[in-house]
């Protein structure tokens, strides 16, 4: 989350519902840094009740991953492998893959979702969310 002094323009606009001017900085704010909706944020969450098996599932995907991201290095702004902000959720250690792709890459999002979807068994759940409401 991005903080903002308390004479911030921004700031100044949401305590003045100034809905259209807060739209307008922050939508060229996001056209600017290319995140939604001017590109895709996609999200592998693996988890698992075994730490070295969902690091081991992560390390997997994010192989599998890779091979895609480099055959199409100028659709990605963003590539990374890192524990998931809540490590350990109902006795589940996680890890994701995270990804930032430019809009209209459906062939690309499916071939992801492909490999989350190998991976995913009865002991690792990998799933693939696309612009995901937030990141814990």
């Amino acid at each position: 989350l991005q903080s903002y002094s308390p004479d911030h323009p921004v700031l100044i606009r949401a305590i003045n519902y100034d809905y259209e001017g807060f739209f307008e900085h922050e939508i060229s704010v996001r056209k600017a840094t290319a995140f939604p909706p001017f590109s895709d944020i996609l999200r592998v969450l693996i988890s698992a009740c075994d730490d070295e098996k969902a690091l081991q599932t992560t390390k997997n995907a994010y192989n599998e991953i890779n091979k895609i991201v480099e055959n199409n290095r100028d659709k990605f702004r963003f590539f990374g492998c890192m524990k998931a902000p809540l490590k350990k959720l109902q006795d589940k250690f996680r890890y994701q893959v995270l990804m930032r792709l430019e809009r209209g890459n459906s062939e690309i999002i499916e071939e992801i979702f492909n490999v989350a979807d190998k991976f995913n068994d009865k002991s690792t759940s990998v799933y693939l969310e696309i612009n995901p409401n937030n990141l814990t």
